[in-house]
């Protein structure tokens, strides 16, 4: 399944936040995902 990940996701993967929800924190592990990054959350994550 595809999945578009916005900034706030992202950075709270990336940081181990407690925040990200389970179900969230799932999709961005499984290999399987296929995550859609836009440029604006890459630009905003900077």
């Amino acid at each position: 399944m595809k999945y578009v990940i916005d900034t706030h996701a992202l950075i709270w993967f990336l940081e181990g936040n407690p925040r990200l929800s389970i179900n969230a924190k799932a999709i961005l592990s499984h290999p399987d995902s296929q995550l859609i990054i836009p440029a604006t959350t890459l630009a905003e994550a900077v």
